[in-house]
């Protein structure tokens, strides 16, 4: 069985022991707080020499979905992205313009032709909508079946 693991290690550094000691076959680094893309880039690199893959963790919304798929789309270790936006609340669409969206016919994410990430902040929308608490128990029953506000 495939082991993963990474998404709570912040620095690449701290991923040499799980090269070193072949301990994992995915990694799972977090873009938002390895140090970005490039640095994601760096590490998924190392991780492709030590035949390991990497599936980007990616809890935090639609700029670094489209930060995390910059990587996926140049890694060519690349597994799967991480994605929890179909669960975000309705006003994060009215936030971040040309947010990644998958395409219902075959489930995949598809490379934007916009420039840099391929989506645009809203900077007055975003200050409407103060950042709030969120939880998810992962062990109560059902949770994976969780849906966005509003939805039946």
């Amino acid at each position: 069985m495939p082991v993963a693991t990474g998404e709570r290690i912040h620095d690449r550094i701290e991923f040499r022991e799980l090269f070193e000691s072949q301990a994992v076959d995915i990694i799972q680094p977090d873009v938002g707080h390895i140090g970005g893309i490039w640095e994601t880039r760096k590490l998924a690199a190392t991780a492709e020499t030590h035949y390991m893959l990497v599936a980007p963790h990616n809890v935090g919304g639609p700029v670094l979905t489209a930060a995390s798929l910059q990587v996926g789309f140049t890694s060519p270790n690349f597994k799967i992205l991480e994605h929890f936006n179909d669960f975000a609340d309705a006003e994060i669409k009215k936030v971040v313009k040309g947010a990644p969206q998958v395409n219902p016919e075959d489930g995949c994410f598809h490379l934007s032709d916009a420039p840099g990430l391929g989506v645009e902040l809203d900077v007055d929308a975003a200050a409407e909508f103060p950042q709030q608490q969120a939880r998810f128990d992962l062990w109560a029953e059902g949770w994976e079946q969780r849906k966005p506000k509003g939805t039946q």
